[in-house]
């Protein structure tokens, strides 16, 4: 695997991680959501003149149980549980507002926090498009019960709109700042990283190389500065192709990045070589590059002239 390959797989580690806990994440919510409801339920079930909303606060239930167990599917993708998070939601607002309908009763500032709710999570979780056709559906049906409802509550219903194009502002605005971030991420990769091996390329070299010489002046320690050349190189692209070129660079750089430690760094710094900086804490760093090590003999080099402090 090569070092740009590795750079990629370790992206993917941490995009997994991340979707990790926002699935826990999820589920929590989740598993609030189901004791809210079952307190709920049980508190409507108390008050005699509550009854006709206890049969609602037990299809609550219902829902977040289905919502939790969504969230902790062996398998099941984070867009997809995202995706069915949303449906959830929208669909238990529908029986809510749809129970509202057929009994007439009022409209509850729950039922407004419900649609606020579904907005929110469509728009963070689905795409702009669907997220505002399920939103505004969503909101004309709210809009119709509380014309059929025996106590009507026009402003609330009223306010409940700009708060809906507030939710819509600021998903946008934080996907535009998810995407810059991301782009910045692959601007920087391109300008501090080499395309073909992964290394660092000169510019982030030189850079680098400046930090271990200040930490160097500020507390003297070994630092060793070793120039890998591939004799013949430009022979092996002439017979082979460069397309076989390629790949040995992309071998030398992982048999390097193979050898050194997580706090070297490794360089290439032109077409057809290396650099590769140490910073050697100790005096046994210093014999490992000196002698011929597991790296050295991979490139059948026994020896080199090395300088350092």
């Amino acid at each position: 695997m090569s070092s740009l390959q590795a750079v990629i797989t370790k992206k993917a580690a941490m995009m997994r991680r991340s979707d990790d806990r926002e699935r826990w994440m999820i589920a929590g919510l989740a598993l609030l959501v189901e004791v809210i409801q079952i307190l709920f339920a049980v508190m409507l079930s108390l008050d005699p003149q509550q009854h006709a909303r206890v049969r609602p606060a037990e299809f609550g239930i219902g829902i977040g149980l289905t919502f939790l167990i969504l969230a902790l599917w062996p398998g099941l993708r984070l867009q997809v549980v995202r995706q069915g998070g949303v449906g959830i939601l929208l669909f238990w607002f529908g029986m809510n507002t749809i129970h509202v309908i057929i009994t007439h009763r009022a409209i509850t500032s729950g039922l407004l926090l419900h649609l606020v709710l579904v907005a929110l999570f469509a728009f963070t979780w689905t795409p702009a498009r669907w997220a505002t056709g399920l939103v505004m559906a969503a909101y004309a049906l709210l809009i119709g019960a509380n014309a059929v409802s025996q106590t009507q509550d026009p402003v609330g219903v009223i306010l409940i709109g700009p708060v809906l194009l507030l939710i819509w502002y600021l998903a946008q605005h934080g996907w535009t700042v998810r995407n810059e971030r991301r782009r910045l991420e692959e601007l920087t990769d391109m300008a501090y990283l080499d395309p073909l091996t992964g290394l660092l390329n000169r510019r982030s070299g030189w850079m680098r190389l400046s930090e271990l010489a200040d930490a160097w002046q500020t507390e003297p320690q070994g630092l060793a500065v070793v120039m890998l050349d591939l004799d013949h190189f430009k022979a092996i692209n002439d017979a082979e192709g460069h397309e076989h070129g390629d790949e040995i660079l992309k071998l030398v750089a992982v048999t390097l990045k193979s050898t050194v430690r997580n706090q070297d760094v490794v360089i290439r710094w032109g077409v057809k070589n290396s650099w590769s900086f140490w910073s050697a804490q100790d005096t046994n760093r210093w014999t490992l590059i000196r002698s011929p090590s597991a790296c050295w003999k991979r490139f059948g080099v026994s020896s080199f002239w090395a300088l350092g402090r």
